[in-house]
């Protein structure tokens, strides 16, 4: 038994590194490191001109222990086929999960560390509370590992439905990430109608591959999901960073990546049959592309440069040429690498 899961584990290790290597591309890796600076120059300022009083650190105490004990689920590595080969290894496999939970936990720990390490500085602590808190988390992380994996468990007999549903869901959420950035195979999704959004839809729209786009952009969580967290995030940024300068980097870079997510949309049909019989051009698909990404895009850049714009100016931290460059830059540089990475000519 032992050795079966050492070979999946092994098998999925290799997959997950094949996909990280299309994850933390150039580009992403340029993003990542931009952004960070900006966020630590933006934190040490804050820590030096400001003081917390006990009430907001107690509430940073509590939101960063929330935000730490999210990330990590049990690696469990069971597949559908197990429930009926496996059966009679019942006794071996909830050793199995049992053992999967010590390995769950080296991940949250990670995490922990690094959220705790990043909220010290501002809460000003000793060292002791420090480590209290890193070690007080990862004992609730594991208390709840170890709840999620009694719930595998029915009157002490291992529920495979169950446990093997989870290990499909913790896969499928995996994967979803990793298509962001490149093709998956193995990845199934759901189209489900939003009816409410139908009145965003065009009533005219210029092409068949068009109407099919806009339909997959509102009626799949992995596109319509996508620019509603990133573009949240955006407005967020525009919001709480009052200095202009950072507020217009960081905000282009997360631009930058929506816009990279949303061109995926070109090959989100390739395996649909249907449109190898159907007399297109490949350029029509390119063409519906750009059009749903500049329109999204447009509307985004709207409320950004209000936001930037008025608490800049509440906060008395605007810089006009700043301003006034990224307003001007950001729809020409946009447009061009839309065109550049669709391969459009003019």
């Amino acid at each position: 038994m032992k050795e079966i899961f050492a070979k999946r584990r092994q098998v999925y290790y290799t997959q997950n590194l094949k996909y990280l290597r299309y994850v933390f591309n150039d580009h992403f890796m340029l993003f990542l490191v931009i952004a960070m600076s900006v966020l630590a120059v933006q934190y040490a300022q804050f820590l030096q001109h400001n003081t917390l009083n006990w009430l907001f650190r107690v509430l940073i105490v509590l939101i960063v222990s929330g935000i730490s004990l999210i990330p990590g689920k049990i690696v469990s590595l069971l597949e559908a086929a197990d429930s009926t080969f496996l059966l009679t290894k019942e006794e071996e496999i909830k050793k199995h999960l049992q053992e999967s939970v010590r390995r769950s936990l080296l991940f949250p720990m990670l995490v922990i560390l690094t959220f705790v390490l990043i909220a010290a500085p501002a809460l000003r602590i000793n060292i002791l509370f420090i480590i209290f808190w890193f070690l007080l988390l990862i004992f609730i992380k594991f208390l709840l590992l170890m709840n999620k994996y009694r719930s595998f468990l029915v009157n002490g007999n291992l529920d495979f439905e169950v446990a093997i549903n989870y290990e499909q869901n913790r896969q499928m959420s995996l994967l979803k990430i990793f298509a962001l950035f490149t093709d998956v195979k193995g990845l199934t999704s759901r189209a489900k109608r939003r009816k409410y959004l139908d009145f965003l839809l065009p009533r005219n729209p210029k092409s068949a591959q068009e109407y099919l786009l806009w339909r997959t952009f509102f009626r799949s969580s992995d596109y319509a999901g996508m620019f509603l967290r990133l573009g949240s995030l955006v407005l967020v940024v525009s919001v709480f960073i009052s200095n202009t300068i950072f507020a217009t980097i960081f905000v282009t870079l997360l631009n930058y990546l929506l816009v990279f997510q949303l061109l995926a949309l070109e090959k989100s049909q390739e395996y649909q049959p249907l449109l190898k019989i159907y007399p297109i051009h490949k350029k029509d698909f390119a063409i519906a592309v750009k059009t749903i990404t500049i329109r999204n895009l447009s509307a985004l850049l709207v409320i950004e440069y209000f936001l930037i714009g008025l608490f800049g100016l509440l906060h008395r931290q605007i810089n006009l040429l700043a301003l006034m460059a990224f307003y001007g830059a950001s729809p020409l540089l946009f447009s061009f690498y839309i065109n550049y990475r669709l391969k459009i000519k003019k």
